[in-house]
C-alpha cells in the first residue's frame, strides 16, 4: 500500500512539473480566485497575450528573466534543446505515425528536398504555449496501462501541432507563425500565410521554389503556383484548430498567458539549476559586503516579539487587575483572598505568555523569508528593498504579536480561569473580560496596526482607522501565507552585483595603494 502511494506521488509530481509540455486540454487550470492572490497577480506582470507571440528567446526573457535565459543558454546548446527533448522524427512517429502528404503544400512526400521532415505547425515557442511539446518520458508515463484515455488525449492534442512536411516547405517556414492578437482574441492572419507562400515560391534554396511548383503542377510551374496560393484556407484551418483550444477551455488569452508563465517557471525550476527559490538567506553573504548594513537576525526578531508580548500582557493584565481590584470589596474579597486571587492571575498570565510564545514560534522563523519574498516581488531596487525590509520586518512582527495576543486573550484567559477559580468567582472574572474598559485596552493595542499602513501600501492616502487596520491585517496575513516560487533568476541578484562592485573597488584601491608605495620607494631611493 505504501509503495503504491509513493509511486502515485512520484508520478503526480512528475506530471505536475511538466504541465507546460502537456496539450492545453490536459493542463489543470487555476481557479479565478488564484489570479487575485499575491502569487497570481505576480504573473499578470510577467505575461500578456502578445508575450506569447514573440520568438522563443524573447518570450522566455519576458517570462523567466534575462539571467535565467543566459543560464539556460550556458547549460544547453540552444534554448530549443532545453525544451525539445526528443528528435523530430521520434516526435512525429509517436504522435502522427507514417507520413503521406505535406501539410503545407499538399504535395506527396517522396525523397530529397521533397522528402519528409517532422514539422511544427506553430514554431516551438507557440507550440509550447498552445499544444505543449512531445517528451518521451512523459509520453511513456501517460501511455501506461493505468489510463489509456490520457494517452489518447495526449496524442490527440499533439496531433494538432506535429505534421509531416517537405524539407523545402519546413525549412522555408522555419519559425514563422500566422497568429495575431487583436486585444481580445487570438486570430490567424491570412496575409501572413500569403507572405510565407511567397517565400516558398521565390526561394532558391533546398531545390528552389520553381522546382517545388513544377513538382506540384506535374511539370507546369504556373499550376503549381496556383496550388500553393490555394493552400491558404488549409493552412489557416490547421492553425485555427489550435488557437480555438484556448476559448474552448473557457480561458481568456490573458489567463492563458499567465498560466503559461506559471507552468513554464515551475518546469524550468524542476529541470535545471537555472530555477532558484526566493529566500532571504541568499542575500546574507553580500548585504554586509555591499553596504555595511546591519543584518536583522532571528535573535533580533525574538527580542522584538518578546518586547511586544510583554507590552501587550502588561497593558491587558494591568487593566484587568485594576478592574478586579476596584470591585473586590463589593464582592466581599478580603485582603487575604485578594492576595490569593492576584497570585492566580499572575499564574494565568504566565501560562498565557507561554501559550502565545509557543504559537508565535510557528510564525517567526518564516516571517523574515516570507517578507523578503513579498518585497522582492514588488521591487528590484536594492536600496528600496532593503530599507523597506528593515522597517517592515520589525513592525510587521510587532503587529502580528499584538493582533494574535488580542485575539487569543479572552478565549485563553476564560479557559485558564475556569480551570483555576471557583465557579462563582470564575463567572465574575469571565464577565469582567468583556468590560468596555478591557475592550478599550485591546483597541488601543490594535490601533498600532495603523503605524505601518502607509509604508506597507506605499501610499499617502489615509482612510478611516477601521479600513487601515483591516487592510493592514489582510496584507500581513497574505505575507504570512505567501509561498516561495521557483523564479526566473535569483531575486537578490542586485545584492550580488553590489557586493561584486564593492569588492572590485576595494581591490582597485589596494592596487593603487601598492603602486603609490612602490613609486614613493623609488623616489626616495633616487633622492638618496
Amino acid at each position: 500500500m505504501l509503495t503504491r502511494a509513493v509511486t502515485q506521488t512520484i508520478k503526480s509530481t512528475f506530471v505536475t512539473d511538466k504541465y507546460i509540455l502537456l496539450p492545453l486540454g490536459m493542463r489543470i487550470q487555476q481557479t479565478a480566485e488564484f489570479w487575485e492572490t499575491g502569487e497570481g497577480l505576480e504573473y499578470a506582470s510577467l505575461a500578456q497575450p502578445f508575450t506569447l507571440l514573440k520568438s522563443l528567446t524573447d518570450m522566455l526573457k519576458q517570462i523567466l528573466g534575462e539571467e535565467t535565459v543566459k543560464c539556460l543558454q550556458r547549460n544547453n546548446r540552444t534554448l530549443r534543446d532545453f525544451l525539445e527533448l526528443s528528435t523530430p522524427t521520434t516526435q512525429c512517429q509517436n504522435t502522427i505515425g507514417t507520413y503521406d502528404n505535406c501539410w503545407i503544400c499538399g504535395g506527396g512526400i517522396s525523397s530529397g528536398n521533397f522528402g519528409p521532415e517532422c514539422e511544427h505547425v506553430f514554431p516551438i515557442a507557440q507550440a509550447l504555449v498552445f499544444t505543449g511539446l512531445y517528451e518521451h518520458k512523459l509520453f511513456e508515463q501517460i501511455s501506461d496501462n493505468e489510463n489509456l484515455s490520457d494517452a489518447a488525449a495526449y496524442i490527440s492534442g499533439l496531433k494538432k501541432e506535429y505534421k509531416w512536411a517537405h524539407k523545402i516547405c519546413n525549412q522555408v517556414k522555419n519559425d514563422s507563425h500566422f497568429i495575431t492578437y487583436d486585444g481580445l482574441n487570438f486570430n490567424i492572419d491570412d496575409e501572413k500565410i500569403v507572405v510565407f507562400i511567397n517565400k516558398i515560391i521565390t526561394t532558391d534554396k533546398w531545390g528552389g521554389g520553381n522546382k517545388l511548383c513544377r513538382y506540384l503542377g506535374n511539370g507546369d510551374i504556373r499550376v503549381g503556383t496556383d496550388i500553393l496560393y490555394g493552400r491558404v484556407n488549409d493552412i489557416r484551418k490547421a492553425c485555427t484548430s489550435i488557437i480555438e483550444i484556448v476559448a474552448s477551455l473557457g480561458l481568456t488569452p490573458k489567463i492563458h498567458a499567465q498560466s503559461t508563465a506559471l507552468y513554464l517557471k515551475r518546469y524550468v525550476a524542476s529541470q535545471s539549476t537555472c530555477g532558484v527559490e526566493e529566500i532571504i538567506e541568499k542575500t546574507k553573504p553580500t548585504i554586509l559586503a555591499s553596504a555595511g548594513l546591519p543584518l536583522l537576525t532571528v535573535d533580533a526578531d525574538n527580542a522584538i516579539a518578546k518586547h511586544t508580548l510583554n507590552k501587550c500582557c502588561n497593558q491587558l493584565f494591568g487593566k484587568y487587575s485594576e478592574l478586579l481590584d476596584n470591585t473586590r470589596r463589593s464582592l466581599g474579597i478580603d485582603v487575604k483572598n485578594k492576595g490569593i486571587i492576584e497570585g492566580e492571575i499572575i499564574n494565568i498570565e504566565n501560562q498565557f505568555r507561554l501559550k502565545i510564545a509557543h504559537d508565535l514560534i510557528q510564525i517567526i522563523p518564516q516571517l523574515r523569508n516570507k517578507l523578503m519574498i513579498y518585497l522582492q516581488r514588488g521591487t528590484r531596487n536594492a536600496s528600496v528593498l532593503w530599507s523597506s525590509y528593515q522597517v517592515l520586518s520589525s513592525q510587521i512582527l510587532a503587529v502580528i504579536v499584538i493582533q494574535y495576543t488580542c485575539l487569543e486573550f479572552n478565549n485563553s484567559i476564560t479557559e485558564l480561569i475556569n480551570a483555576k477559580m471557583s465557579a462563582d468567582m470564575g463567572a465574575y472574572m469571565n464577565k469582567l473580560l468583556y468590560n468596555p474598559l478591557m475592550q478599550d485596552s485591546i483597541n488601543d493595542l490594535t490601533n498600532e496596526t495603523q503605524n505601518i499602513y502607509h509604508i506597507l501600501f506605499k501610499t499617502n492616502i489615509t482612510p478611516s482607522p477601521n479600513v487601515m487596520i483591516a487592510n493592514t491585517l489582510r496584507k500581513i496575513n497574505e505575507i504570512i501565507n505567501i509561498q516561495p516560487l521557483s523564479t526566473n533568476a535569483s531575486p537578490p541578484d542586485f545584492f550580488m552585483k553590489e557586493g561584486g562592485r564593492l569588492r572590485r573597488k576595494v581591490k582597485g584601491r589596494k592596487r593603487i595603494a601598492r603602486k603609490t608605495r612602490k613609486r614613493n620607494r623609488k623616489n626616495s631611493t633616487f633622492k638618496k
